[in-house]
């Protein structure tokens, strides 16, 4: 609606959901009489209430690969805007829209949210916190088709609710008559589609909404916003464990003078952030107050495979293991080993995706 208002004399609507009565808290076009009728339709006839002369082409589809090649529904597009809920079609959506030299801006998670001064845009590289923004950078990495590492903007929230909350939001739960009917799985609308749903406060996805649409006004009237406020420190975070990890490198080789680790300060982010979490390596996963990445075996050269996260006592302890012929499984245990070695097949699918 807000692009129809400032100016944007073309829009494409696709979308395959109806307006239903639980959605009416945050759909600012839909009204008691739209319920039961396509998303797109009512927007449309919205639109056309307030600037008739828009184009608005409204389609109640399922926007994926195969209709894409059918439809021919992106082509020419100036800007893409994703505000898709499932996770794999979102995904493709992106990797789609980049492989193609298509403009696209990604909205994030809003479900489960409720502190609007957390709602900020940056690169999909530089999100953090969102558990969403996370998961669909991971995929991106891993892309089949086409591995995305950065280039598309998003939307996102670093609201984290406290683990101790006894009022933290998640998942809705089911009826239980619901599960007396049958599969509950065939409520779904397509096969992998989830069918409980998040709570959403009706405000956040409309603040969503106008980050992106300012965004987008912003970027077709020649004003772009270059540099959106990134999370403070992030980088440097980076800069510093890289720093740390070539000091203790240096160290280990008995070296003088500090020698390069084959580590960008990108990979190093990836190593610590996306493979494991920004926690130990180690069940239960803590977080550390004082992280560091150490080289996991110290036989082979240090790779984004070869590194892991520790607090500074453990990785002493790591080292002195070593030195003192002990193996990872007698220093730590079979299942902080296994631990190791699953995020270690994770990231060979990450390498083999991207290189």
């Amino acid at each position: 609606m807000m692009l129809a208002r400032t100016g944007v004399g073309k829009l494409r609507l696709i979308d395959f959901d109806y307006v239903t009565l639980s959605s009416l808290n945050r759909h600012a076009s839909a009204t008691r009489a739209d319920v039961g009728t396509p998303k797109v339709q009512s927007l449309k006839q919205t639109i056309a209430a307030i600037t008739p002369w828009v184009k608005v082409e409204a389609f109640a589809d399922l926007w994926n690969i195969e209709n894409e090649k059918e439809h021919d529904w992106l082509t020419g597009s100036d800007w893409v805007i994703d505000a898709i809920d499932n996770i794999k079609t979102k995904v493709d959506l992106l990797s789609y829209c980049h492989s193609k030299g298509l403009k696209v801006i990604a909205s994030m998670g809003a479900g489960a949210k409720a502190d609007p001064s957390h709602i900020q845009s940056a690169d999909i590289s530089q999100t953090i916190a969102d558990p969403l923004a996370r998961s669909v950078r991971r995929r991106l990495r891993m892309h089949p088709v086409h591995p995305v590492l950065a280039g598309i903007p998003v939307v996102y929230s670093t609201e984290v609710p406290s683990s101790d909350d006894p009022n933290a939001l998640g998942l809705l739960p089911l009826p239980e008559e619901e599960f007396e009917k049958g599969k509950v799985d065939e409520l779904a609308p397509f096969a992998d589609f989830r069918v409980r749903i998040l709570p959403v406060l009706g405000m956040i996805p409309a603040i969503f909404g106008m980050h992106v649409a300012t965004y987008l006004v912003c970027e077709l009237g020649g004003r772009t916003i270059k540099e959106p406020l990134a999370v403070k420190g992030r980088k440097k975070l980076w800069e510093k464990l890289a720093k740390d990890l070539t000091a203790r490198e240096t160290k280990w080789a008995g070296l003088e003078k500090q020698q390069r680790i084959p580590l960008t300060d990108q990979e190093v982010g990836f190593i610590f952030e996306e493979l494991h979490r920004s926690k130990s390596s180690f069940p239960p996963f803590e977080s550390l107050s004082r992280p560091t990445l150490v080289r996991w075996d110290f036989s082979k050269p240090l790779s984004v495979t070869n590194c892991v996260v520790m607090s500074t006592q453990e990785a002493l302890k790591h080292e002195e293991g070593y030195r003192n012929g002990l193996s990872p499984v007698q220093v730590w245990g079979k299942e902080a080993v296994a631990a190791v070695q699953k995020r270690q097949l994770e990231a060979t699918r990450w390498i083999d995706a991207i290189y």
